[in-house]
């Protein structure tokens, strides 16, 4: 992750529905986890990022949501 700040993150499914809560992402190579995370079987999966508002120009994060 390259972001200079604290970006938040959310799972939503393929019908833009949130579904887990926003947690913020503070370093690098560490596992954070929502809250209320509930998936269903038919629906793709996608992180929602949400940049700090103190966040300018493009930066690169690289995210993997783990099923268990």
């Amino acid at each position: 992750m390259t972001m200079l700040t604290n970006p938040k993150v959310r799972l939503v499914n393929s019908d833009k529905q949130a579904r887990s809560g926003e947690v913020t992402i503070k370093t690098t190579n560490t596992t954070y986890t929502g809250a209320n995370n509930t998936g269903s079987v038919g629906y793709y999966y996608y992180a929602q990022l949400k940049p700090s508002v103190f966040q300018s120009g493009s930066d690169t994060i690289k995210l993997k949501i783990d099923p268990k």
